[in-house]
């Protein structure tokens, strides 16, 4: 029959019958001694008490309890893939009890598992990257995402809206970043949070089995992008270390030639690093 003919055969007794709004009855609390009222809200109360929280746990466990069991599950060993120009965070990982691994990524800075990867940026180095076409977010993300089914932007720090920068443009990409590329953006205060994350998204993925594994090629890189990241790859030198050391001596050849004395003028270049960069150009190979 069509929908008509099956309204045609309907009284309006039978209509009122069937649409007419429950009712459910209401006993004297007292009498009842608390228990339920009804038969459907017997039945109400039945399914909510057998179904699990919001939180997906023991619904008999307190909220309290299964957060405490999501941090003791960060402490669980993991191990987690870092790119060697995010070596500092590196030893706050290791000091955590996670098995690090430094290798060459060519997407993301940390592979958490099979299908996790992260890319972590500093508030300013969000802002700078969204003004300088060199230093191109999106095509990061764009990588990232076709790399890994998982990927994630850790922002770091809370002076996003300092720069020069309208709050509206920082929005929109905040929001291009969300929506049009489908990443969840993961706020943390400074790297010991960053660590914090990092360490709970690695025990999260691990304790369900999944190991880390690299995968994934970078879309090609502008000579200014090869120059940081040979600069950067030098033990103690990290991303921002060499773009100063670059724009202070204009070419990776005129850094790696430099004294230490010379070395030492560029900020966050210190005695140490000066001498480890002199070290490594200037070392005789021994192999």
């Amino acid at each position: 029959k069509t929908m008509q003919q099956q309204m045609r055969g309907l009284s309006s007794q039978s209509l009122a019958k069937e649409f007419a709004p429950r009712q459910i009855q209401i006993t004297d609390v007292a009498e009842s001694g608390g228990k339920s009222i009804s038969t459907d809200s017997a039945n109400a109360s039945e399914s909510e008490s057998n179904s699990e929280n919001a939180f997906g746990g023991d619904p008999a466990k307190p909220v309290e309890d299964m957060a405490s069991d999501h941090a003791a599950a960060a402490c669980v060993d993991a191990a987690v893939y870092v790119d060697p120009r995010e070596r500092e965070m590196g030893k706050i990982l290791e000091a955590r009890g996670l098995a690090v691994t430094l290798k060459n990524l060519e997407v993301g800075d940390y592979v958490i598992s099979d299908r996790v990867a992260v890319e972590r940026k500093t508030a300013q180095d969000f802002v700078s990257s969204i003004i300088d076409p060199k230093r191109n977010l999106f095509r990061q993300l764009t990588d990232l995402k076709n790399a890994y089914d998982r990927p994630i932007l850790i922002l770091e720090g809370r002076d996003l809206y300092t720069r020069q920068v309208s709050p509206k443009s920082i929005q929109g990409a905040l929001a291009s970043v969300a929506v049009d590329y489908g990443i969840p953006i993961i706020p943390t205060e400074d790297q010991q949070d960053t660590a914090s994350v990092i360490a709970a998204l690695a025990a999260r993925e691990q304790r369900e089995g999944r190991e880390p594994m690299v995968h994934g090629h970078k879309t090609a890189r502008t000579l200014e992008e090869q120059q940081e990241y040979l600069v950067s790859s030098i033990p103690s030198v990290g991303p921002k270390a060499a773009r100063n050391l670059l724009r202070h001596f204009g070419s990776v050849e005129k850094v790696l030639t430099a004294s230490a004395e010379e070395l030492q003028k560029v900020n966050l270049v210190g005695p140490k690093t000066a001498e480890r960069i002199r070290e490594l150009v200037g070392g005789r190979y021994k192999g």
